[in-house]
């Protein structure tokens, strides 16, 4: 993969400073900048896919009162936190032993 190539060639990140306006990375021929929410490697297959399947009802929002909307964003958000928490209590306790 082309850009994971790219990527591979920075072996410390902490090196690269962010720099407002165009990107200047040097060695690399206009290099492209992404935004916190653009990925160099493209959407996955399952997103593709899901966006294909529901690409028909794009133009429409959920209802901003729906309960349904809110109530699984925060359960997966819950549920996120919760494996967040045993991840790093688990790791805190491997240490110890």
């Amino acid at each position: 993969n082309v850009y994971k190539n790219m990527v591979l060639k920075f072996k410390n990140f902490n090196n690269l400073k962010y720099v407002g306006g165009l990107s200047q990375i040097k060695n690399i021929k206009d290099p492209v900048k992404l935004s916190a929410n653009e990925s160099a490697l493209g959407p996955s297959k399952k997103a593709i896919n899901a966006f294909i399947k529901s690409s028909k009802q794009l133009y429409r929002y959920p209802d901003g009162n729906s309960d349904i909307v809110t109530n699984l964003l925060r359960n997966k958000i819950n549920e996120l936190v919760e494996i967040k928490k045993r991840n790093k209590k688990s790791k805190s306790s491997s240490r110890k032993s």
